[in-house]
C-alpha cells in the first residue's frame, strides 16, 4: 500500500508482517481491508485500525467496544488482555493479537519507515540535555535547502517516535527524530525502528541517574542510538556518529563501532559556525549541527545562514523584556533541569548579567535518586562561587524539598536566599515577592530574572504570571 496524505494506511497482512502478530481467526482468510492507525478513541474514525495502548494509568482495551461501535477497520489486542478474543466482535471486525501493543505500534512505524520512506535521510538525536535545542537548530539550519520534518515538541518515547515516523511523508528529504529514554535498551529499540544515517549525542550528563545508577550507564544508554545506524545513498559518508569530544564515558562505545561508521566528535569552543544563542553549551549544539550539515553536503556558510533563523523554543532559555523600571530580562529556562544544564544556565546567567541586579528562582531537579542531595548541594556551591564575584549581590529563591539544606548553606554564607517547599498553587502569589526585589534596586541597575528547574515544579506558570504582571515585549535573541 502507499501513503495517502498525512496518514499512511496498512493492510491486515502488512500489520501482521510488521508486528509478527497472530490472526485470531486462522480458519478465515486474512481480509484485504486497510486503513490508517489510531491509538485514541477520542479522535477515532470509521475505517481506522485501533491500537489500544496500555499505560501506567490507563488501558486502551477498556475502550475496545467503543472502537468497534465506531466501525473501525480492525483492532490490535495485547496478549492476556482479552480472554475470549473470538467472541469480541463475533468475527465482524479483524482482530490481531500482539505481545505488546505499544511495541507493535512502533514496529508498524518502523516498517513504514523502511518500506515507504527509504528515500528519506533520518537524523537521530539523543542526549541528557540539548536534544530539543539541537533538533530545532537542525530544522532551522536545513530547511532552506531541503524538505525537513521533525519530532513535534518532545515526543521522544516509543509512542512519540512512532507518531513521528508515521507522520513522515515519503517525499521528505530529511527527518529529524528525537529519542529519549528512562532505562537501558530503550534508545536501541527506537534507533532500530528509526534507522538513522546520522546519529547525534548532544551530552552525557546526570539526567535519569536515579534510574540508571551511574553516568557510565547513562553513556551506555545514549550510545544505543548508534545501534540502528544505516548507510544512505544521499549521505556519502554515512553512517555518521556525532558526539561530544569531552564525553570520555562514550569512549568504549565509540571504539566498538564498526569501521564503516564515521566518527565526528564536536567541542563547545568556537567552531565553523556561530551559535545564534549565547552560551558555551549552545556553541556545542551549533557545532553538532554543523557536523550534521557537513554530512549532508552543506557548507558552513549555508548552515550559518539557516541557523540565523533559529528561534528559541518556549521555556528553553528564551528572553522576555519585563518593562520594569529599570528594565529586566526574564530568562525562561523552566522546561526542565539536570545538574549539567543547571550549571550551564548559571554560568551563562552570571557571565551575561553580572553588571546588573540578578534574581534567580531555581527549582529542584528530579530523577536523581541517591544523587539528589549531592547534586543540589553542588548547585548551591556553584551559586556561592559565582555570586561572591558579582558586582551587585544577587537574590536567590530555591524551590522544593531537594533544595532545603542548600538554602540554609547559601544563607549561612551571607548571601540573600529564600526557600519555599513549592510554587504557590496560584503562582501570581510569588510575583509581588519578586517584584519587591526588583523595585528595591537602584534605578540605574538593569538586571535579569532567571527561572530554572524541573517541569514538575511549574516554573513556567510563574514566568507567565510575571509576564502578565509586567508589559510583555519579546526580545530578539
Amino acid at each position: 500500500m502507499t501513503s495517502t496524505g498525512a496518514q499512511p494506511v496498512f493492510t491486515c497482512a502488512e500489520i501482521i508482517a510488521a508486528t509478527e502478530g497472530t490472526w485470531v481467526n486462522p480458519s478465515d482468510a486474512i481480509p484485504t481491508i486497510s486503513g490508517p492507525l489510531s491509538t485514541d478513541t477520542r479522535t477515532l474514525a470509521a475505517g481506522q485500525w485501533f491500537i489500544p495502548i496500555v499505560g501506567e494509568r490507563f488501558n486502551g482495551h477498556d475502550f475496545l467496544q467503543q472502537a468497534i461501535q465506531a466501525k473501525v477497520a480492525g483492532c490490535l489486542v495485547q496478549a492476556g488482555q482479552i480472554h475470549n478474543l473470538a467472541s469480541l466482535t463475533n468475527g465482524h471486525i479483524p482482530i490481531i493479537e500482539v505481545a505488546d501493543t505499544t511495541l507493535a505500534y512502533l514496529a508498524i512505524a518502523g516498517w513504514y519507515r523502511k518500506q515507504r520512506c527509504a528515500g528519506t535521510v533520518v537524523v537521530g538525536v539523543t542526549g541528557s540535555s540539548g536534544k530539543t535545542t539541537v533538533k530545532e537548530m537542525l530544522v532551522a539550519a536545513l530547511s532552506p535547502y531541503c524538505t525537513v520534518q521533525a519530532t513535534a515538541k518532545n515526543f521522544n518515547n516509543d509512542i512519540g517516535v512512532a507518531q513521528t515516523l508515521l507522520g513522515c511523508q515519503p517525499s521528505t528529504d530529511v527527518l529529524i527524530v528525537e529519542m529519549g529514554m528512562r532505562g537501558l535498551g530503550e534508545i536501541e529499540r527506537l534507533s532500530v525502528a528509526v534507522q538513522p544515517s546520522v546519529a547525534v549525542i548532544t551530552t552525557v550528563g546526570s539526567a535519569h541517574i536515579g534510574r540508571l545508577g551511574s553516568k557510565a550507564a547513562i553513556a551506555q544508554a545514549k550510545a544505543e542510538i548508534m545501534a540502528g545506524l544505516v548507510p544512505h545513498a544521499a549521505v556519502p559518508s554515512s553512517p555518521v556518529a556525532i558526539y561530544p569530544s569531552n564525553a570520555t564515558l562514550l569512549t568504549p562505545w565509540v571504539a566498538a563501532l564498526p569501521a564503516t561508521i564515521q566518527r565526528h566528535p564536536f567541542t563547545v569552543v568556537a567552531g565553523p559556525v556561530q551559535s545564534p544563542v549565547a552560551g558555551a553549551h549552545m556553541q556545542g549544539n551549533a557545532n553538532a549541527v554543523a557536523l550534521v550539515g557537513q554530512a549532508l553536503g552543506l557548507s558552513p556558510q549555508q548552515i550559518q545562514a539557516g541557523l540565523n533563523t533559529y528561534v528559541v523554543p518556549e521555556g528553553r532559555g528564551n528572553l522576555i523584556t519585563l518593562c520594569t523600571s529599570p528594565h529586566h530580562t526574564l530568562i525562561s529556562d523552566a522546561y526542565n533541569a539536570n545538574p549539567e544544564s543547571m550549571a550551564a544556565s548559571l554560568h551563562h546567567f552570571f557571565a551575561t548579567y553580572a553588571t546588573g541586579h540578578q534574581v534567580a528562582v531555581l527549582a529542584g531537579m528530579k530523577e536523581l535518586g541517591d544523587f539528589t542531595d549531592s547534586a543540589h548541594q553542588q548547585v548551591g556551591a556553584l551559586w556561592q562561587q559565582l555570586a561572591l564575584g558579582a558586582t551587585v549581590p544577587p537574590a536567590l529563591w530555591l524551590i522544593g524539598d531537594e533544595f532545603k539544606s542548600t538554602a540554609a548553606a547559601v544563607s549561612a554564607a551571607g548571601l540573600p536566599c529564600q526557600w519555599l517547599a513549592s510554587i504557590p498553587s496560584a503562582p501570581t502569589a510569588m510575583v509581588p515577592l519578586i517584584d519587591a526585589m526588583v523595585q528595591a534596586l537602584p534605578l540605574q541597575a538593569e538586571g535579569a530574572v532567571l527561572l530554572k528547574g524541573s517541569r514538575a515544579y511549574g516554573l513556567d506558570a510563574l514566568g507567565e504570571a510575571l509576564v502578565l504582571h509586567y508589559a510583555k515585549q519579546v526580545t530578539a535573541v
